[in-house]
């Protein structure tokens, strides 16, 4: 059911495999993956030592509804008074919704606005574990603008900024990535193998 794809449904078992964990996991979250880390990490405390997060939308942009452009919202309230067919409305959303959402079809796509409707709820600053933060400098999905709000509501977290990578950080730059992973693990007493 759609109800079973929401942040807190999914979180447990995300970070654990659908079984109890035996120890608290340093999770890391990219995108809507730092939603679902964030989640966890605020409804079981106890999983998680620490977070790890990039490209992660936690906070809306400032003055806009959540993820949605204007001409999309017209086109919505339209259609609910019968004076837009749907096909315009989801012509629109092709045309202006993200590019998460446009790579979304079906059940998936229901989840991604779920996430994002979901999103000002998270309580950042109730987080109670070490967070980390790194952020391509030119993320236009979750501009560094964000990040830094992120960084000011999470109590002791850390922004670490890489310069000229936007949104696909973990795949652009995977080095700088893991060594921030190494570094949370180190913090929290677990020993890092290298490769």
């Amino acid at each position: 059911s759609e109800a079973s794809w929401s942040l807190g449904a999914r979180a447990p078992t995300a970070a654990a495999g659908g079984s109890p964990a035996a120890s608290p996991f340093v999770v890391v979250g990219h995108s809507f993956g730092g939603q679902v880390a964030v989640r966890l990490a605020l409804e079981y405390p106890d999983l998680v030592s620490a977070l790890v997060l990039t490209g992660a939308p936690l906070v809306a942009r400032a003055g806009a509804a959540p993820g949605v452009p204007l001409v999309l919202r017209v086109a919505r309230r339209l259609h609910s008074l019968g004076l837009v067919k749907a096909a315009k409305v989801d012509a629109y959303r092709e045309r202006y919704g993200s590019p998460d959402y446009r790579a979304a079809s079906g059940v998936m796509r229901a989840v991604l606005v779920r996430a994002i409707q979901e999103r000002p709820a998270l309580a950042l600053e109730l987080l109670s574990c070490p967070v980390y933060l790194i952020w391509g400098s030119e993320d236009g999905e979750v501009p560094l603008t964000l990040a830094r709000e992120i960084e000011r509501r999470i109590r002791g977290s850390r922004l670490q900024v890489v310069e000229g990578v936007g949104h696909m950080l973990p795949s652009d730059a995977p080095a700088r990535l893991q060594e921030t992973i190494a570094e949370a693990l180190d913090r929290v007493g677990v020993p890092v193998r290298q490769p």
